[in-house]
């Protein structure tokens, strides 16, 4: 069972999932075959609040009411919110006490989005206020038509801007691409804007917005932002993908918790042998990142080489240090929450990386 609640138009609406094992009739062999089945069982809507006793209670009224569903159920994913995880009234806290050896898995998608949400609250204010304001402002129909001229008489590519939504998972990737790759036009707009008769507030959002789409460090440290998100969007569009193996589950929780790691500590420090170590580490530590991440040269050099970040190393030492104190601080963020978020030591998701047999003989030894 997977539980979720969201807020759509201004209500708390609460989402049961049941994936379930059910016999159907086939025509072709004329045996009943096993199928696996994903239906979504309830949709509720919550008042002024929805607690894990309420959540509970939703669930007992719907799925539980069938004793034989009840007694067959066998694991839930969630989205670690506290209705959920609370350690006394929390949802699976209740599950719990009549079912010890309930299973409970953090949904992956939900963890990678936390972990970025947390590392984004450490950057400077200036480039997510710069990237909403930005979407905002051009909510103006005449203000996109104006853009979209001046990307014609420029013979600039005519595209807008993409929607920018906070909750959903993947909309900054995608609104960073789109909003680096008519960065130019932007900047068009701003210019010629700034020449016309505005009222002083517009002026002032103009001269801004003029003035970052200028700046060579702040245009770099959003590509590297829009790079790192889109590396954790790509792992995030794997865990949705109904198709993945679930023996693959390990697997990609440690290719995707690796690829990060290896953005910012030296490849040749990192092996198999010390993930579980480096999962226990206060990344945010002055002396850890001294010890394992690159020094800020070596951090600049790695970095440029990476895809649209060639001109980091044109920027003058200020900039450049800049830009590693920024980004080190986000580093340290997301590696520290990602283990949090992230069913990394997971004794269950473990097994099932025990079933596919595919490390080394002696590895496979060893486990046995």
């Amino acid at each position: 069972m997977s539980v979720d609640a969201s807020t759509i138009c201004g209500e708390n609406i609460l989402a049961i999932k049941a994936k379930f094992l059910e016999k159907q009739f086939d025509k072709e062999t004329k045996e009943d075959l096993t199928i696996i089945q994903n239906k979504i069982v309830r949709i509720k809507t919550f008042g002024e609040k929805s607690t894990g006793k309420d959540i509970h209670k939703a669930i007992e009224d719907k799925l539980f009411s069938n004793e034989q569903i009840k007694n067959n159920l066998i694991g839930v994913v969630h989205d670690n919110a506290s209705s959920l995880t609370g350690e006394n009234i929390g949802l699976l806290a209740i599950l719990k006490k009549n079912n010890e050896k309930l299973f409970d898995l953090k949904d992956p998608c939900h963890g990678l989005s936390l972990a970025v949400n947390h590392a984004i609250d450490t950057l400077p204010k200036r480039i997510m206020g710069f990237v909403s304001k930005i979407h905002s402002f051009f909510i103006s129909p005449q203000r996109t038509a104006s853009l979209t001229r001046i990307q014609l008489e420029n013979m600039k590519p005519i595209k807008k801007l993409k929607k920018f939504v906070k909750t959903r998972w993947l909309s900054l990737g995608i609104s960073l691409d789109r909003l680096l790759e008519i960065w130019e036009s932007l900047g068009l707009y701003m210019k010629e804007s700034l020449q016309a008769k505005n009222t002083k507030e517009v002026q002032k959002k103009l001269k801004r917005f003029e003035s970052q789409l200028r700046n060579d460090c702040f245009h770099l440290q959003l590509k590297f932002l829009a790079y790192i998100i889109n590396k954790t969007n790509y792992f995030n569009e794997i865990f949705q993908n109904q198709s993945l193996p679930i023996e693959k589950l390990k697997e990609t929780l440690t290719t995707s918790y690796k690829t990060i790691l290896r953005l910012v500590v030296p490849l040749e420090k990192i092996s198999n042998d010390n993930i579980c170590k480096f999962l226990t580490f206060d990344w945010k530590d002055e002396k850890i990142q001294e010890e394992w991440f690159v020094n800020d040269v070596n951090f600049i050099e790695a970095s440029s080489k990476l895809a649209g970040l060639t001109d980091l190393k044109k920027l003058n030492s200020s900039d450049q240090k800049n830009i590693c104190q920024v980004f080190k601080c986000f580093f340290g963020t997301i590696l520290n929450k990602l283990p949090e978020y992230l069913p990394l030591q997971d004794p269950l998701v473990d097994t099932l990386d025990f079933v596919e047999l595919s490390d080394e003989a002696a590895d496979f030894e060893k486990k046995k």
